[in-house]
């Protein structure tokens, strides 16, 4: 089909009945012609004709438009131009245009697909000169602008850009406000794609100007916000704050939705890279509130999803970002989403492979970011591949495959200083200096790669570059033997790093940024210790360690609330769990909704922690240290007589040992390889039993191991110790059941009549020591600020409840109640067991000074907030207390002993601590936690808890109550036959305290 003149096409389309109008095929109206009955036609009709009209031609090309040939989608756009004049020209004028062109010409602008290089500046001169003259330039420059962009959309985007350009001289010729504005702002992107920065940043500033002239103030603040954009990547940063904040206000002046949404979107990302990750996502949750009830178009859901997903990365929160990520994937697959932002899909892309990567799906990342990097290319975009660079090389050093990792970060390096990309070229050059770190490489190899980094991070103050490139310059000395210096640079990484976690909010940072590099905290401590400088090395331990207590120490005067979301959901969890009961349900259908649900409400859980969050810094404590001697004082008060910090390194282990009237370091011959290994060994048979791999009666015990780690742990250290000790432990010494380790005796011969019997005669370290655990030092310098509980959540009935326990079925615990004592820390002690529900806790938890709970515990190593203690709602259905939930009780317990399996267990995590039910409970508020290291037997439990009340009744401080009820527990023989010698029986039990 040739194309043909819009006149005599369209001419026929208006004077067909409607009700013929559909039967009349296109090749029969295109074969008449008739361009003057079209001029008199529009002359005469309303133009709510005219539209009505219009609208018909447009579902006859909506009918052709499978047809795919160039030809008929050139005529698909003549036909679609001259209904633009039908709905947007009040003037009959504006059809003169297209009229008066002839067919060649037409298919000459339609066909610029194949005719843009031959294209000169005359002709358009000629075709605007026309249009003026017809008072029909506004719509002629509409229309190469749309055309431009189609080309774009298409995959032509040289050809596009080459008429932006020709556009831009013909505007400047003939002064046309209007096309010089948008050709302007076009070409602005194409020069940041090309890497001009500068000339870049001069055309988006010069469009602004012309769009605010023009009064079209959503252009103006468009321009605006990409402008803060580029900012952002050349790195000033200052300049984008400030650019992103006043498109934001001036988004909200025009209260124009999707204006707002971009401007929200680039301020969260300026926020992102100046370390405030937790600003940049409530940014974000700003905008869906706002937004609730808006259907966004698929470009810009996948631009939030997309910003969503890198700020949870470095949130720490890996699976709701991957989970982002791919949301972000789909909406930018979308066809609308593909024409409008082609580049958008390569973008998540390079998001998605290194949060792969981070996640250890080597393979899987670099495939991704390969994808990405041969989009970028077809697209003409060699800045987008060069991060796909950037990011291969992460990944390739995380795997360990460190030559690799350099060849890529040497060509991302390259570029970045070539085309002014500081951002890039810093932490390209850090990668390949760290990589040749990794590689044993002397200083003088990879020093100039650290000069780089290092005035890349003054130049754009990224804290988080500066932090790790101050890290490398240390591992460089110490590879020379150079100590004083190395602790030099030691310093200032921890520096600022301290610096970034009081910007950060959520303590979870600091995991991820500790996760795949050598520990500045471990390193200055170790290096320290060497120099000599003991109490310095002690402050970077206790740092390290100190990010629980820090929290718990200086909570908000109110535990934060629960959004409606977050109860919504856990009400749908709690109903499909009781749906997957029934056996005729669709299990796999129940179990994929399920982890939705948790998905979302992980989610949820982490919007209201954003949304009110707490202060981290300690009353009275620097960034930067504890105080030894203010320790010292404390300790003097508090029920034992040393403090003993560990810190696991990877071929020793330090010791701090502070006393009220001494502070000394030890240097252990033993390294996390080999303490895993043996704390492994003490705990295989207790593994085993779990696992069902064998029954009680073959429970057996390595005394070897157990003696061994008391040898290397306490054997040297010992004497000085006295009778109560708080521990502080470090990585795999959180699975150590201290009380377990034996000091001396031999095992005698086995009874086969008294299983375990044999067990007596070893001697255990709970005989000589009363041991607490304490998540850091920092805690216990500092009185503690838990605050009151308000008084109107105190019913007066149980006002006066001292110790309130709480029963996860009808069985009840045949505990003795307490006795009133003029001795007792807790009287007078009121136990009061009932079956209780979630509910009952929440509210009725805050009221006691001692809490018993006794049911079945949980922990989730992946997810450690999901970790739970088993109740029972009122219909007997299960209903987990989490440890989220937990958190935020507002507790003024001195007491919370957990009768429950695994109730002392979780997860590790570098710069956090134990994550866990032992660390919601500090956290709300609870002065001491016991809880148990295993799944606990719950025969010897119940009697070993009547033991530990009875001590508690008559006096004694919690600590040494548990001492002696473990003793009394291990000389006893079990109704069952079998001596209770066996530490799986007692040892399991451990004291946390908050001081």
């Amino acid at each position: 089909m040739d194309p043909i003149g819009l006149g005599s096409f369209l001419v026929i389309a208006l004077q067909t009945p409607a009700d013929a109008l559909a039967a009349v095929s296109v090749e029969e109206m295109i074969r008449q012609r008739s361009c003057d009955s079209l001029q008199r036609w529009a002359e005469n009709r309303p133009w709510d004709v005219a539209d009505l009209c219009a609208s018909r031609v447009r579902g006859i090309l909506q009918a052709a438009a499978d047809r795919d040939s160039f030809v008929e989608d050139a005529f698909r756009e003549q036909a679609w131009f001259l209904i633009d004049c039908l709905t947007e020209a009040p003037a009959p004028e504006w059809l003169a245009l297209t009229l008066e062109w002839d067919d060649d010409q037409l298919r000459e602008v339609h066909e610029l697909g194949r005719q843009l290089p031959g294209l000169d500046h005359q002709t358009l001169a000629g075709w605007q000169e026309r249009a003026e003259s017809l008072n029909a330039l506004p719509l002629f420059e509409y229309r190469l602008s749309r055309l431009a962009n189609r080309l774009f959309q298409e995959g032509h985007r040289s050809l596009a850009d080459e008429l932006a350009e020709q556009l831009l001289f013909v505007a400047e010729d003939v002064e046309s406000g209007l096309t010089l504005a948008w050709s302007l702002h076009w070409l602005a992107r194409v020069s940041w794609r090309r890497g001009d920065f500068e000339e870049s940043q001069e055309r988006f500033q010069r469009s602004r100007s012309l769009w605010q002239a023009l009064d079209d103030d959503r252009e103006a603040c468009l321009v605006l916000q990409e402008l803060s954009s580029l900012q952002l990547v050349t790195g000033d940063l200052t300049g984008a704050l400030q650019s992103s904040q006043d498109a934001l206000q001036e988004a909200h002046r025009l209260t124009d939705w999707d204006t707002l949404q971009r401007a929200v979107e680039i301020q969260a990302s300026i926020l992102q890279e100046l370390g405030e990750p937790a600003a940049a996502y409530r940014a974000l949750l700003s905008l869906d509130e706002v937004g609730q009830g808006r259907e966004s178009e698929p470009e810009t859901r996948a631009r939030r999803e997309l910003m969503r997903g890198t700020i949870l990365s470095d949130l720490g929160q890996e699976t709701l970002a991957e989970q982002a990520l791919q949301r972000a994937a789909a909406a930018a697959a979308h066809p609308s989403a593909v024409n409008a932002a082609p580049e958008l899909a390569w973008e998540v892309q390079l998001s998605l492979g290194l949060l792969l990567g981070d996640l250890g799906h080597t393979e899987a990342a670099l495939s991704t970011l390969q994808t990405a990097e041969k989009g970028f290319l077809a697209g003409e975009d060699p800045r987008g591949a060069a991060w796909a660079w950037k990011n291969r090389g992460w990944v390739l050093q995380r795997a360990g495959r460190f030559e690799e990792a350099m060849e890529w970060f040497a060509r991302a390096t390259d570029y970045g200083k070539e085309h002014s990309l500081p951002f890039l070229e810093g932490w390209c050059a850090l990668g390949q200096a760290e990589c040749a770190v990794d590689l044993g490489e002397l200083p003088e190899s990879f020093g100039p790669w650290l000069q780089v980094a290092q005035e890349r991070g003054r130049q754009l103050d990224d804290n988080h570059l500066r932090w790790r490139t101050s890290a490398a310059f240390a591992e460089g000395c110490l590879l020379r033997g150079d100590l004083e210096e190395a602790l030099i640079h030691l310093r200032l990484a921890v520096k600022r790093l301290e610096s970034l976690r009081q910007n950060l909010e959520v303590p979870t940072l600091m995991t991820h940024f500790l996760r795949h590099r050598a520990d500045p905290y471990r390193r200055a401590a170790s290096v320290a210790a060497r120099l000599g400088s003991h109490q310095e090395s002690f402050r970077y331990a206790d740092l390290l360690c100190g990010r629980i207590l820090a929290e718990s120490r200086s909570r908000q005067e109110s535990p934060v609330s629960f959004s409606k979301a977050v109860s919504q959901l856990r009400r749908q969890e709690k109903e499909l769990v009781a749906k997957r009961r029934d056996p005729a349900t669709d299990q796999g259908a129940l179990d994929s909704e399920l982890v939705t649900i948790r998905h979302a409400l992980r989610e949820a859980l982490v919007r209201d922690e954003l949304q009110a969050p707490r202060q981290f810094a300690l009353r009275g404590l620097s960034v930067h240290s504890v105080d030894c001697s203010r320790l010292q004082e404390r300790i003097g008060e508090l029920p034992f007589e040393t403090l003993i910090e560990y810190l696991v390194l990877d071929d020793k282990t330090l010791v701090y040992e502070v006393r009220e009237d001494d502070f000394r370091v030890h240097t252990l011959d033993i390294g996390r390889t080999e303490l895993k290994r043996l704390v492994a060994r003490l705990r295989e048979p207790i593994e085993k039993l779990r696992a069902g791999q064998i029954d009680l009666a073959h429970l057996g015990f390595d005394g070897q191991a157990a003696r061994e780690l008391y040898e290397r742990l306490v054997g040297p250290l010992r004497e000085r110790w006295g009778s109560r000790v708080a521990i502080v432990p470090d990585g795999p010494l959180w699975s150590v059941p201290f009380d377990a380790l034996v000091t001396a005796g031999k095992p005698g011969p086995l009874e086969i009549r008294r299983p375990f019997s044999h067990l007596q005669p070893l001697q255990f370290l709970a005989e000589e020591l009363v041991i607490s655990i304490v998540p850091a030092a920092a805690v216990l310098a500092w009185p503690p600020s838990t605050p009151p509980v308000p008084p109107q959540t105190v019913p007066p009935s149980t006002a006066r409840r001292n110790t309130i326990g709480y029963s996860s079925s009808h069985r009840q615990p045949t505990l003795p109640p307490l006795v009133p004592s003029t001795e007792a820390s807790f009287s007078p002690p009121v136990l009061h067991f009932a079956p209780a529900t979630r509910q009952d806790i929440l509210g009725t938890a805050g009221q006691a000074r001692v809490l018993h709970f006794f049911a079945h515990g949980f922990i989730d190593r992946d997810v450690p907030q999901n970790s739970h203690l088993l109740f029972r709602d009122e219909q007997g259905r299960p209903d987990p207390l989490r440890s989220w939930e937990i958190e935020r009780l507002p507790l003024t317990a001195d007491l919370t002993i957990l009768s429950a399996c695994h109730s002392g267990e979780g997860a590790y995590l570098p710069g956090e601590g134990l994550l866990g039910l032992t660390r919601s409970f500090l956290l709300a508020g609870s002065r001491r936690v016991v809880a148990s290291l295993w799944a606990v037997e719950e025969e010897s439990t119940l009697r070993l808890l009547e033991l530990f009340q009875e001590a508690l009744a008559r006096g004694m401080e919690p600590g040494q109550a548990l001492q002696r009820a473990k003793l009394e527990l291990r000389r006893t023989m079990d109704p069952r036959g079998f001596s209770l010698a066996h530490p799986y029986f007692w040892a399991g039990w451990v004291l946390h305290t908050a001081g």
